[in-house]
């Protein structure tokens, strides 16, 4: 069969690029070397989907029905229960529906965890890992109440649902597409397109303390206004990294999860059995974060999308 000539064959991503990559992701495995942190390996194909927030998984027609794992975030927390101690995975993930300049179905994550360390000091360990690999820049941490209070003029522990959709109104932001409106839906909308394009442009920016009900796997902290111990990385008004002080209490989570489930905010294929009983064994205290190293490295090497840095 003769290929049609008139079709771009050649790879998305230049070989200049793929060399400048291939140094770049060698620089993050020596920095986690030299803080004797393991590399771990752990399977694409995995018996439940994940439950992630909003997230598709994509299924293999196989008996018994498999998965193709969208975060290796389930399988690393057994090997932390297991006793690894500090432990990183770089590996491929896949989640449905996602394209765009930012966005692909398959990517690259680097997934890390530290025992016994806050998630403030792991926001610190990973601008000293970018610092490593060649970023230099300085970073700031912003909470999440006050980044809304300075870039949109809510303040969002106040603010009811009603509140939000009067500014969404007003600021035009669309609505179209969404099969139910709530609290957390308008947050998400006023923080794509209020607050993100202003962070991480002067430097780096840490985004902390989200709202309790957006707290997945992160331990919540009680307060007059109680916020998830969670944060995410902004780079040139891109997030790049998801980060938690992980939540330990197996009951604690197995609710989330029932709730989440009842409530359409996550699908899974049901709660693995093996990553509870690995939880109700005892998960030491400890932080983790997840990096798009496509994202990561389109910034660094002043690309304008993931795809010229893929070799697709």
């Amino acid at each position: 069969m003769v290929g049609d000539a008139s079709l771009d064959w050649r790879p998305t991503a230049s070989f200049e690029i793929l060399r400048q990559r291939a140094a770049f992701l060698k620089k993050v495995r020596q920095f986690f070397e030299q803080k004797e942190v393991l590399e771990v390996e752990t399977p694409l194909l995995v018996s439940y989907s994940n439950p992630d927030f909003h997230i598709e998984h994509f299924s293999v027609d196989s008996n018994p029905q498999l998965f193709l794992h969208s975060s290796p975030e389930l399988a690393m927390k057994r090997l932390l229960a297991a006793g690894s101690g500090p432990i990183f995975q770089i590996t491929k993930v896949f989640r449905k529906n996602e394209f765009g300049r930012l966005h692909r179905q398959e990517f690259t994550m680097l997934e890390w965890y530290q025992t016994g360390i806050t998630y403030h000091q792991l926001m610190d360990a990973v601008h000293e890992l970018l610092e490593f690999v060649g970023i230099q820049r300085s970073s700031t941490k912003l909470t999440y109440l006050q980044a809304f209070q300075q870039y949109s003029g809510l303040d969002i522990a106040k603010a009811d649902e009603s509140a939000l959709k009067k500014y969404v109104d007003n600021a035009a932001i669309e609505l179209v597409g969404f099969n139910a409106i709530s609290k957390d839906l308008l947050l998400e909308l006023i923080l794509t397109e209020k607050v993100e394009p202003h962070l991480g442009q002067d430097c780096m920016t840490f985004l902390y303390d989200y709202p309790a009900s957006q707290a997945a796997m992160a331990k919540v902290r009680d307060g007059v206004y109680p916020v998830a111990e969670r944060f995410e990385l902004y780079f040139q008004g891109v997030e790049i990294a998801n980060g938690y002080q992980e939540l330990t209490d197996s009951t604690l989570l197995k609710q989330r999860f029932e709730h989440a489930i009842r409530s359409g905010l996550i699908s899974t294929s049901g709660l693995d059995p093996q990553f509870f009983a690995a939880i109700d064994s005892g998960l030491p205290e400890c932080s983790g974060v997840a990096i798009g190293l496509d994202r990561l490295f389109m910034l660094y090497s002043g690309c304008s999308k993931i795809q010229q840095v893929m070799s697709l």
